[in-house]
């Protein structure tokens, strides 16, 4: 089976799969969020601190939530009709 039949079945078709998809997804959240953050942290005006910053990082994580979900959904488009040729090879 393809690594990414493999990596689809881990993060969706297997048990402990939704744990394992709200770990992944937040950790993605988090990550992307703290770019932002850090970059204003580092090197943006101590007066402007803050403000869209928050809303901006927020809506980084989100979209690179959206964009991980969508790419992991396409690359594993036909997953069932392959799910079930190994199936029934097993059986």
């Amino acid at each position: 089976m393809s690594w990414r039949y493999r990596f689809h079945r881990w993060l969706h078709d297997s048990p402990g799969s939704p744990l394992r998809w709200t770990v992944v997804n937040l950790s993605i959240l988090v990550a992307l969020g703290f770019i932002p953050g850090v970059v204003d942290a580092t090197i943006g005006a101590d007066e402007m601190r803050g403000g869209l910053t928050v809303w901006f990082a927020f809506v980084m994580g989100a979209s690179g939530v959206a964009v991980f979900n969508v790419v992991v959904r396409l690359l594993a488009l036909d997953y069932d009709e392959v799910k079930a040729q190994f199936e029934d090879a097993a059986n």
